[in-house]
């Protein structure tokens, strides 16, 4: 049991934090902001897209417009060497076989370098998978 001034404490302590909350409420400066990372339906089409790597060197796949997340699925037997709105080369970031990257940046072109030619976005497999999504 509490007795009334441990009581009107409690209360008193009650209606502060609820004043601290109907401040933070009704000023936008201290509001907390929620941003959600929600992809929009379906995904970004490319611009004239390869239907495969050329060994050896940097194959470009540009979107139609820019994209604010891209993913990469390896499905073939060898690295895929990629870069984001610059040059691929051999010593670029590596995809290892049969990994997924699924990286939030925006993006204009994906740019992949492979030693042998391999198929992308052919629906089957062995095939490299690149889609961008807002």
């Amino acid at each position: 049991m509490y007795t009334n001034d441990q009581l009107a404490e409690r209360i008193d302590r009650q209606a502060e934090t609820l004043d601290r909350i109907l401040n933070t409420v009704q000023n936008p400066d201290l509001r907390t902001q929620f941003v959600q990372d929600i992809e929009e339906f379906g995904y970004v089409d490319f611009f004239n897209p390869p239907q495969a790597t050329t060994a050896g060197t940097e194959t470009v796949m540009t979107f139609t417009y820019q994209v604010k997340r891209v993913i990469i699925q390896n499905n073939t037997a060898v690295n895929v060497a990629f870069a984001f709105d610059q040059t691929a080369t051999a010593g670029s970031l590596l995809l290892v076989p049969n990994t997924i990257l699924i990286y939030p940046k925006k993006v204009l072109a994906v740019h992949l370098w492979t030693a042998t030619a391999q198929n992308i976005n052919s629906g089957g497999v062995p095939s490299i998978v690149v889609l961008g999504a807002n």
